[in-house]
């Protein structure tokens, strides 16, 4: 046990580093100004909102707590979600303790868990995606004490109210939760299955109840593109994050090799119960995502569904405790994680110093037209230029640079 604690502490101190590393040098992008001008308003209405732009306070509020006493810079407006990113890596090292076939296993789980490129990017937003991720490891970690027999109650039922109140996509997890628990009828007390099958529908029920107020997010992911490209993009986001940078697929490509080997060679070291969460936590999350945005529901666009990691780094790491694919598994996940702190090919604070207050702005691409106004500290136009403008400034979404571009 002091083994595991010292070990868990340095994985949990490690994870700390990787999601601090220059934490302030990337602009802020579209969904974070929205946290930032979410907190900046007074409590009452924020809560209203929030619910009106389809998301529930519970992260925001927490934000707006810590932004009085931190402040709101870009490096501060992420701690949070450093914090919480790190932070579930204790009840993620329970999981991975209880379902792995050896310690050895475990530690493997939790160390990929702690490098893996989506998990870190998302901790290093000031966004409410980290926190769903504590919240839910502390309740699949309480869900299996208590069929294990112990005494976990006390984390359960507080986890699953705060789930619903962080985010709805906590739904991507509880659904194919409560199917692992109810796919063995052997695992457990009936009387514990019975009390967790509880918490799980008094949280759906929570969930349905924060929903009803939230005004309905129209254009879902897969309803904007082929549901089966953004599929296969998901995949790969699952393995590299969702920065994927072309020029190094063929590292995202041995990096995918050697996880497949050893989630092959870990499957056979698995045991059934762990097969069946492996199973409900892994594909289960991406088809519950799937089937949400499908069907247009207001959960949210799947390459958020964090929770399928949890799954895929068990089955990997317990093949990685054994196989020889490490060695390829390791170098390659170094890469891309350091593929996570290459600069932004668009930094809008870097493309907008110097430029003359008095030229009027004109944004290509509409989607960037917050984060330019946010930087610029004044109106953006979309389209042509004013009649009779002297010059005008064109920044594209992607460009390196800003373009001045003069007219007699």
């Amino acid at each position: 046990m002091r083994s595991d604690r010292r070990f868990i502490a340095g994985v949990v101190l490690l994870a700390l580093l990787v999601r601090s590393i220059a934490l302030g040098r990337d602009d802020l992008w579209a969904d974070e100004i929205h946290t930032l001008q979410a907190i900046e308003l007074d409590w009452r209405a924020m809560i209203v909102e929030r619910f009106t732009q389809g998301h529930v306070p519970g992260y925001f509020a927490i934000a707006k707590a810590w932004s009085i006493a931190a402040g709101t810079s870009q490096a501060a407006l992420r701690g949070p979600s450093v914090a919480f990113g790190a932070l579930a890596i204790v009840p993620l090292f329970a999981v991975a303790r209880r379902l792995s076939p050896s310690a050895g296993a475990a530690r493997w789980t939790v160390v990929l868990l702690a490098a893996h490129p989506l998990l870190i990017e998302l901790s290093r937003e000031a966004r409410m995606y980290p926190l769903l991720l504590l919240v839910g490891a502390v309740f699949v970690a309480a869900t299996l004490r208590i069929l294990d027999g112990g005494a976990g109650w006390a984390w359960l039922f507080p986890a699953a109210i705060a789930g619903p109140l962080i985010h709805p996509t906590w739904a991507f997890m509880l659904v194919p939760l409560l199917a692992a628990v109810l796919w063995s009828r052997s695992d457990g007390e009936p009387r514990r299955r019975r009390g967790i099958v509880l918490a799980c529908l008094l949280s759906a029920a929570v969930t349905v109840a924060v929903l009803l107020p939230v005004d309905a997010q129209t254009g879902q992911e897969l309803l904007r593109r082929p549901w089966w490209r953004e599929i296969g993009v998901f995949v790969v986001r699952l393995v590299a994050g969702a920065g994927v940078r072309e020029h190094f697929l063929l590292w995202y490509a041995l990096l995918l090799a050697a996880s497949t080997w050893c989630a092959v060679r870990g499957w056979s070291l698995l045991d059934a119960r762990a097969r069946r969460f492996a199973v409900c936590l892994g594909p289960g999350v991406v088809a519950a995502g799937g089937f949400a945005s499908v069907f247009g529901l207001t959960l949210g666009p799947m390459r958020y569904v964090q929770f399928a990691t949890i799954g895929m780094c068990l089955v990997i790491g317990a093949g990685a405790s054994t196989g020889r694919a490490r060695w390829l598994l390791v170098p390659a996940l170094v890469l891309v994680l350091g593929l996570r702190f290459v600069p932004a090919r668009t930094a809008w604070s870097t493309a907008l110093a110097g430029v003359d207050p008095a030229l009027p702005l004109v944004l290509v691409d509409p989607s960037a037209r917050m984060v330019a106004e946010h930087y610029a500290g004044r109106p953006v136009s979309i389209g042509d230029p004013p009649a009779g403008a002297a010059a005008w400034i064109e920044l594209a979404a992607n460009a390196d640079e800003v373009r001045v571009i003069e007219r007699p």
